[in-house]
C-alpha cells in the first residue's frame, strides 16, 4: 500500500446501513472473502444442492472447498464484527457465520414492512433543507 492510502472503517450505526453495506462488501472483497456472503453447498441438504447446481456453476464466484470456506468464513466474520459500532454487537451475539451475521444486521437495518417505508418516508419529507443563500 502507499503511504498516502487512508484506511477509513465505516463502524455500521442506526444510521448508516447503505454505506456500510457498501463498505463491508468492499471489504470482503479486497480480502478475498466475498465469498462467504454466499451460502456453501456444505451446508444444503441433497434437494437443495441438486437444485441450486446450476445457479452455482453460473456464478462469477467459483465455490471454496469445505475446510478453506470454515476458514474464510471466521476471517469474514471478524472484519464484519470489526466493522459495527458497539451498539450493534447484540444483533450478531451468539453467530458463527459472516452470512448469518450479515443477513442479522440486514434484517435490522433494512425497512422490511410498507409501514417501514412509509416511516422512512416521512422522516425523510420531514427533513428541513437549508440551501445556501
Amino acid at each position: 500500500m502507499s503511504p498516502t492510502y487512508d484506511k477509513t472503517t465505516i463502524l455500521l450505526d442506526e444510521k448508516n446501513w447503505s454505506t456500510w453495506r457498501m463498505f463491508i462488501k468492499g471489504r470482503l472483497m479486497g480480502k478475498g472473502l466475498i465469498h462467504t456472503l454466499l451460502r456453501h453447498s456444505s451446508s444444503m441438504t441433497t434437494v437443495e444442492r441438486t437444485m441450486n447446481r446450476d445457479e452455482f456453476a453460473s456464478r462469477a464466484i467459483p465455490e471454496v472447498d469445505g475446510v478453506t470456506y470454515a476458514k474464510d468464513n471466521q476471517k469474514a466474520l471478524g472484519i464484519i464484527i470489526e466493522a459495527i459500532n458497539v451498539n450493534q454487537y447484540q444483533h450478531v451475539d451468539g453467530l458463527t457465520d459472516a452470512l448469518a451475521a450479515y443477513l442479522a444486521l440486514r434484517a435490522h437495518h433494512e425497512p422490511q414492512t410498507h409501514v417501514d417505508k412509509i416511516g422512512l418516508l416521512a422522516e425523510y419529507h420531514a427533513i428541513r433543507w437549508k440551501p445556501k443563500r
